[in-house]
């Protein structure tokens, strides 16, 4: 039996996993390099890049910077570690590249993903409380298919990964449009828009779960942006939902 190699640096039994996670993750990226860059590899410098949620506190991403260091990503020098809506501005003004921006600008950014929506302002670094839009389409599919009619976890898993991976993106205000989800083995249910496995939301009920989600997004950027000492020259609007045309508009 081998011996397990003892750890250079004290670390939780829970971030462990963290480690291995994070050295077969550097692995595999170094495995993809080598073959694509062949000898050179051996000569590049690299500089780690490490995106965690803005809520997460020093401690997190002190105990994240340990689990790199112990995976192989090197001394603390060539490991950076910032917050997701950072990375999303980051990336979004380097893509969009604004002539009208300068150093020193103040830049609301609205990171607007799969389930939440952060704000937050780089100048004053203020984030503020995240808003929760999935849970409002859940608990109205919830009330829609009760567990009476044949109600499973595998149904309502499936109808939501539909109204985030279609609906959610492609609903642009039209409350005649309708989408349709898959429910198998739920009954027919001419009241409820069930039928032959089907279920059907209108424009309407998807317009009734954005708006109020979609009223406290922008209340809170008016708040943030009225909270900031200096002038907000932009918002910028990233995540998955930064597709939806609703939303933009």
């Amino acid at each position: 039996m081998s011996e397990i190699p003892l750890r250079t640096t004290t670390v939780l039994a829970l971030d462990f996993g963290t480690t291995d996670y994070l050295r077969a993750v550097l692995n595999h990226v170094h495995s993809v390099l080598k073959s694509q860059v062949g000898p050179a590899f051996d000569h590049l410098t690299f500089v780690n890049v490490i995106t965690v949620p803005a809520m997460w506190s020093d401690k997190a991403r002190a105990c994240l910077r340990t689990c790199a260091t112990e995976a192989g990503f090197g001394d603390g020098s060539t490991i950076h570690i910032i917050s997701e809506p950072e990375a999303a501005a980051i990336h979004a003004l380097q893509a969009s590249s604004p002539n009208d921006l300068e150093v020193g600008d103040t830049v609301l950014l609205i990171d607007a993903g799969a389930g939440t929506v952060d704000l937050i302002t780089f100048t004053i670094e203020q984030l503020l409380p995240c808003l929760r839009l999935r849970e409002a389409a859940s608990d109205f599919v919830r009330q829609t298919l009760r567990s009476d009619i044949g109600w499973n976890s595998d149904s309502r898993d499936n109808a939501m990964e539909r109204f985030e991976l279609f609906a959610k993106r492609r609903f642009t205000g039209d409350t005649t449009d309708t989408f349709t989800f898959p429910v198998p083995g739920i009954a027919d249910n001419e009241d409820l828009n069930v039928r032959r496995g089907k279920f059907q939301i209108t424009g309407q009920e998807i317009g009734d779960i954005f708006l109020p989600v979609l009223a406290q997004v922008l209340k809170l950027a008016k708040q943030q942006i009225d909270f900031s000492q200096e002038h907000v020259k932009a918002a910028l609007l990233v995540g998955d939902f930064e597709q939806n045309q609703f939303l933009r508009n």
